[in-house]
């Protein structure tokens, strides 16, 4: 949040920018920042000590672990009226709704710094170097929402690829396409 809060604080010296709108997005930031601040570093402690939730945690990590059997309390819970379940879960995620809402705006602002670029990928294949000066967190890929293909991605530091595959069904595996891909690629 602090490194977001200071690229906003250096963008106040451009004369092109809506300074309006940047200090409703610092002071959202901040806003987020100071709440952070107020639960303390043991906010999560009410869900670390639920024997509950910590019975789930254990037996989910083994195969099968979350049977009737295995947690009978959780298969008990499972079969409460489903506004009991929505109260609980609403407790739970109250106590990360901070860090939630922190993310989500440092998430939104990241997206929107960057606009988006038409690109082709030449028989399926997107490769792209990366600009050492840049400052990349993320990469969006759009495909038009009835396309049967989907982006796979592999980067490294210095440059990133996409193959685009072709998804026909769950019982075959996916192949790169041989033809052309027109797609847009924001790199934020």
């Amino acid at each position: 949040l602090d490194s977001q809060i200071e690229s906003l604080q250096r963008c106040k010296r451009q004369t092109e920018v809506d300074t309006k709108r940047l200090g409703v997005l610092s002071d959202n930031l901040v806003a987020s920042r100071d709440e952070i601040d107020a639960v303390g570093t043991q906010y999560l402690q009410p869900l670390k000590d639920s024997e509950f939730l910590s019975s789930i945690k254990h037996r989910s990590a083994i195969p099968g672990g979350t049977c009737e059997f295995d947690l009978p309390e959780y298969n008990h819970w499972l079969r409460q009226p489903m506004a009991r379940r929505q109260e609980d879960m609403a407790k739970w995620l109250e106590i990360i709704r901070p860090v939630c809402d922190a993310v989500a705006e440092v998430l939104w602002l990241i997206r929107e710094s960057a606009q988006p670029n038409e690109k082709v990928a030449i028989n399926g294949m997107y490769q792209h170097k990366m600009r050492k000066d840049g400052n990349n967190r993320l990469l969006r890929i759009t495909l038009p929402v009835d396309s049967k293909l989907y982006p796979e991605i592999s980067s490294s530091q210095h440059r990133f690829t996409v193959r685009f595959l072709d998804w026909s069904t769950i019982d075959s595996r996916a192949v790169q396409t041989g033809h052309d891909v027109k797609f847009k690629i924001s790199i934020c």
